[in-house]
């Protein structure tokens, strides 16, 4: 039956508000969920078994949660709907730490990023957002842009960049619009354990003093709901091929950053700035050009640092057990 020109638009309409999401329990990915829904989309969020983040997940009649194993992705085709619009693949394994460095275990991330689009042509999805890294860049101290050269320093920064490129080939195989995300410094509810913000939030909780650097590193920083946004704006008018950087496209000293950390708590906030030395490597500017992203999606942020370190706050307050979650997965 041939739909007349009205009902394929709805039907394209229908088919573009549901969405697949891998990584859906950190920071971005919980945003996204909770920015789909809001808007009247299907959301399908593809959950690690187990997981303790999961619970933090919005309950709402058009969430579907599947428990699967980020390296089985080919095993969800089943449990979800065979139409769908987009796929954002948010999850990767081993994000901090030493396994940062384990270039065997970065490569399994490049197989489950090309089993995600895979598993994208299955469910005949239109478009695919991939979340990269400002780690794609390395060391460097320039202003990001899409155009920066990328030299990666560690085996997580070089695997995100294959997965952008392996994407990216495959994509254009199957005939799926590829947009890809170089996410630089998102903070909020959600986040992951080793971060700056986390640590914040988990010392002055419990009441302990934050030992910080001297802070006059230059930074971008992000609200998670801004991230989301962004994301949700490159599945919807990202151009097919096209890297975005990810950020709030404003840089200022990390000690203004501290500074408005301190106003939230109302001064009481124990942070010890200069209490240890840089480390020898330490990269002293992170900061972003988000004009392409905004000049093709129309994409701004909208939360200061100010507002959204203060619900961030107010989530880890309301919340404490996450850090306990996040310390035992």
């Amino acid at each position: 039956m041939t739909l007349a020109p009205n009902e394929q638009a709805n039907h394209s309409e229908a088919k573009m508000r549901s969405a697949v999401i891998t990584g859906c329990t950190g920071e971005i990915g919980n945003a996204l969920v909770r920015l789909l829904l809001a808007q009247g989309w299907e959301v399908h969020a593809v959950c690690r078994p187990n997981s303790r983040r999961s619970r933090f997940l919005l309950q709402a009649d058009r969430l579907r949660i599947l428990e699967c194993d980020l390296f089985d992705l080919a095993s969800a085709a089943q449990a979800l709907p065979e139409k769908c619009g987009v796929f954002f693949h948010l999850g990767w394994h081993a994000s901090y730490g030493a396994e940062r460095l384990d270039p065997y275990g970065q490569a399994r991330n490049i197989l489950a990023a090309l089993d995600a689009v895979n598993l994208a042509a299955k469910l005949g999805c239109s478009v695919f957002v991939g979340a990269g890294s400002q780690a794609q860049y390395g060391d460097t101290e320039e202003t990001l842009t899409p155009e920066t050269s990328m030299r990666p320093s560690t085996a997580y920064g070089a695997a995100k960049l294959c997965a952008e490129q392996m994407t990216r080939e495959l994509c254009a195989t199957k005939g799926i619009r590829h947009v890809w995300g170089r996410v630089v410094s998102v903070y909020g509810p959600c986040d992951g354990p080793h971060t700056l913000i986390t640590y914040l939030m988990r010392t002055q909780l419990r009441g302990e003093e934050a030992i910080l650097t001297p802070c006059g590193q230059y930074w971008d920083f992000l609200y998670a709901e801004d991230a989301a946004r962004a994301f949700l704006s490159m599945a919807e008018s990202g151009k097919d091929g096209q890297p975005y950087c990810v950020a709030s496209g404003s840089c200022r000293p990390l000690h203004e950053y501290m500074h408005d950390f301190q106003h939230v708590l109302g001064g009481k906030a124990k942070l010890h700035i200069g209490g240890k030395s840089y480390t020898p490597n330490q990269r002293m500017r992170l900061c972003a050009d988000i004009s392409t992203l905004r000049a093709d999606t129309g994409f701004a942020p909208l939360v200061p640092f100010l507002e959204g370190i203060e619900r961030t706050w107010q989530w880890y307050a309301q919340h404490p057990e996450a850090l306990t979650s996040w310390e035992a997965e």
